[in-house]
């Protein structure tokens, strides 16, 4: 079994998945998305990468050769967002935090990238959404 600081380390790597990160290690710096890793190596997948001079469409890095990974773009509090949007809608918000996921009312999606679904609902899930993120900007 896993002990409590081994598991919110792989929570932040989780929280990490499909943002774009750079990734510094012995031979250089790549700028990609972060797709997955290995959590016994800790070798990771990157796609859509930028070095100093060339693009990749994907690379894999060798978890030895990491020395620090860095997020680029800055953090969406989906805990925050679920907050304002159970004042919203009492009792039908639900917070995945490690899919990185809130659901309102089983049916409309919320995720870093933004809001999933059409509607009168959707629409009112996406202006609360718009401004905690335009807030978070600030």
């Amino acid at each position: 079994m896993s002990s409590i600081p081994e598991r919110r380390f792989n929570s932040e790597l989780i929280k990490l998945l499909d943002s774009v990160v750079t990734v510094k290690t012995k031979d250089g710096e790549y700028t990609g998305t972060l797709l997955g890793y290995d959590s016994d190596t800790f070798s990771i997948c990157l796609a859509n990468v930028k070095t100093k001079d060339r693009k990749y469409h994907r690379i894999f890095i060798s978890g030895g050769n990491i020395l620090e990974i860095l997020r680029e773009e800055g953090a969406i509090d989906l805990k925050k967002i679920a907050e304002e949007m159970e004042k919203q809608f009492p009792n039908m918000v639900e917070l995945y935090e490690e899919a990185g996921v809130i659901l309102v009312m089983k049916r409309i999606k919320v995720t870093k990238n933004g809001v999933e679904g059409s509607g009168p609902v959707a629409d009112r899930v996406r202006a609360i959404y718009e401004k905690i993120v335009k807030g978070n900007q600030s």
